[in-house]
């Protein structure tokens, strides 16, 4: 009575699994596929994040070989040589700010006030007119970027030293021109 429907449903059965057979390994591939990406993708990620830690700490070793430099030159006997460590010890400490390093930029900030406190025993006497010109050059590349002097001449205090200690009391500010800065609550005694 099923003889003649027994070809007939075995076909049937066999598409039917050939065709299951067709989805499982289409799922199958979609899957694979899928979790290659996202495990290439977390690959990236990784080495993305280790290439911006080497990149962070070859930046900032940089920074500490420079600001050794910088120290050095600032203690050196030619003028111009402790003038460009003044300098770079100011432009230091910018760089220093803009990456929220407010510690290392005090450090910067604190070697060019101790600078201006050298010496200053005697006021101004024995100062050579290069010696007061540098001296001049360093209060003026603080002055520049403390928010003392910033408000007095009404610029934006981005990404200044704002919230760094700039105190200059005890410092020997001979021919320094502070007509314009904003000295309310400053002593200014003390020093040459």
């Amino acid at each position: 009575m099923f003889d003649g429907l027994t070809q007939p449903v075995a076909t049937l059965l066999a598409g039917s699994a050939v065709a299951l057979a067709a989805v499982v390994t289409f799922l199958s591939g979609w899957l694979t596929r899928k979790l290659d990406r996202e495990h290439f993708r977390s690959a990236r990620e990784g080495e993305r994040q280790q290439f911006e830690a080497n990149e962070n700490a070859e930046r900032e070793r940089d920074r500490r070989d420079r600001y050794a430099t910088h120290s050095a030159q600032l203690g050196h006997e030619s003028s111009a040589v402790r003038l460009a460590g003044a300098y770079g010890l100011a432009a230091l400490a910018d760089e220093w700010v803009r990456t929220d390093q407010g510690t290392d930029a005090q450090t910067s900030v604190d070697l060019l006030r101790a600078y201006l406190r050298m010496g200053v025993d005697s006021g101004s006497v024995g100062l050579s007119a290069r010696e007061r010109e540098l001296r001049k050059a360093v209060v003026e590349a603080i002055a520049r970027r403390a928010d003392w002097w910033l408000r007095s001449v009404g610029a934006d205090a981005k990404d200044v030293w704002c919230h760094l200690d700039t105190d200059l009391s005890d410092s020997c500010l001979v021919s320094i021109d502070l007509y314009r800065a904003h000295l309310a609550g400053y002593t200014l005694s003390g020093g040459g």
